[in-house]
């Protein structure tokens, strides 16, 4: 079986668009009555071609279409977090040395759900007959459409789909908040441990109106664990900050000042919304991308009925490693468009700083990062009706450690969508409203 005889075959797993762009992404397809395939097999990330070609007449090898099938039902990521004692326990073929490293998890994934049989040889390297790819996509989309889809949609799916309908409203509200909990334990003067521990509540609202209209509000309030410390932080106990966006500048604002500030990060903001898989600031929920790129796995869970709708709910797991070395390349990113912008000038610690310190800094950081376990979770509410979030809801715990000082921060929260396609009210700001960074620092260091 060819590459695009099978591209052909796998799409019909679940409800996969196909493409509707004319021009083809690869150099040798160009019938127009292919296009549509082989552009969809990668842009779904099923079959992916190099060197800007897709090969469409190349040979599919038994384990090509076995990780081909895996990725097309969206269990790859599952698959890969298959330890390799478990697959060893798994891959009795007598021929199990023959599998390339990179298809040992989604043959092994296949084996433990009873969708492939490890006895005798598997002939990983052999051509797949059109017969072993029939039977093998058979098996499984059997199995798809009962323990893995609901309405031949995958879980990856739904949130993908979710995710690009929201951007057909001209409009919509959001709101939510998260309770927080943090723990620090660092040694005092005597070198004996000494914990504090700190609870915070965060509430957010905002409205979004295309192309690119954005304004949040964030709420931060401190509670005060004794009288001690809510003395010690006076009025810092309640802070608040607005942010707004109208496409071509950021607007930020405080509770600390009558003035918003503009800040020139439109560069940084463009470069970090393609590190994580963001397309503009109307880009809300997980796309399968985002899964793919954070390492989250997606599954159902038990269908719910919300304000008399009946929705699906599906939960989504973060792996920690993905997520910290992404991080890292945010982190120095950021670091980076800092150094060589105006924005240091609002911290007059870090603009005093040599080269060699930012670098020292920077590798902190990297330390952090490094020490940080992160365990998070979603749950995703989607209508079942018109395929849109209602809601969702995040439950994370994040456990740090530099040196001697451990801090664990416990979060969870609720946040939905709402009011869409109808009318949304943004900030009046004016011109004499707005200052810039050096204006602001004019004013809080006048000569």
């Amino acid at each position: 079986m060819t590459r695009l005889e099978f591209a052909k075959k796998v799409l019909g797993m679940s409800k996969y668009e196909l493409s509707s762009e004319s021009a083809s992404m690869f150099g040798d397809i160009q019938n127009s009555l292919d296009i549509p395939y082989s552009n969809a097999a990668s842009s779904y990330g099923l079959i992916k071609g190099y060197d800007n070609n897709f090969f469409p007449n190349s040979k599919l090898t038994k384990e090509q279409a076995i990780v081909i099938i895996v990725r097309a039902m969206g269990e790859e990521p599952f698959a890969q977090q298959l330890s390799q004692d478990k697959m060893s326990s798994l891959l009795k073929f007598s021929d199990s040395s023959a599998i390339s490293s990179w298809a040992k998890p989604a043959v092994a994934y296949l084996v433990e759900n009873g969708l492939l049989e490890a006895s005798g040889s598997l002939g990983p390297q052999e051509i797949a007959a059109a017969s072993f790819a029939d039977d093998l996509y058979s098996k499984c989309k059997s199995f798809f459409d009962s323990k893995l889809s609901r309405e031949g949609y995958s879980a990856a799916l739904i949130l993908d789909k979710a995710s690009k309908n929201i951007e057909k409203y001209d409009t919509y509200k959001f709101k939510g908040d998260m309770d927080m909990d943090s723990t620090v334990t660092a040694p005092d003067e005597n070198n004996n441990p000494v914990t504090e521990n700190t609870k915070m509540k965060m509430v957010q609202e905002g409205v979004f109106e295309k192309p690119e209209n954005i304004y949040v509000k964030s709420t931060m309030t401190i509670i005060p664990m004794n009288e001690k410390q809510k003395e010690e932080l006076g009025d810092m106990l309640e802070q608040t900050s607005e942010l707004y966006y109208d496409g071509q500048k950021y607007l930020m604002k405080t509770s600390m000042d009558d003035s918003w500030f503009e800040l020139d990060i439109t560069p940084l903001i463009k470069q970090l919304q393609s590190m994580t898989g963001s397309s503009s600031m109307n880009n809300q929920g997980i796309t399968r991308e985002q899964l793919e790129l954070y390492g989250m796995f997606a599954k159902y869970g038990l269908d719910e009925k919300i304000d008399g709708k009946d929705c699906y709910t599906i939960n989504v797991e973060l792996d920690s490693a993905t997520f910290n070395k992404l991080m890292k390349q945010i982190m120095d990113q950021t670091i980076e468009f800092y150094k060589d912008s105006n924005l240091q000038q609002l911290d007059q610690e870090q603009s005093d700083m040599s080269e060699q310190e930012m670098e020292e800094f920077k590798a902190t950081l990297n330390a952090m990062f490094s020490n940080m376990n992160v365990n998070v979770g979603y749950k995703f509410i989607v209508d079942k009706e018109t395929l849109e979030y209602r809601s969702f809801d995040i439950k994370q715990k994040i456990d740090m450690s530099m040196g001697d000082i451990k801090t664990t921060t416990n979060a969870v929260g609720s946040f939905e969508y709402y009011d869409f396609n109808k009318p949304v009210e943004f900030p009046q700001i004016k011109e004499s409203d707005i200052k810039s960074i050096d204006q602001m620092n004019q004013i809080e260091s006048p000569e």
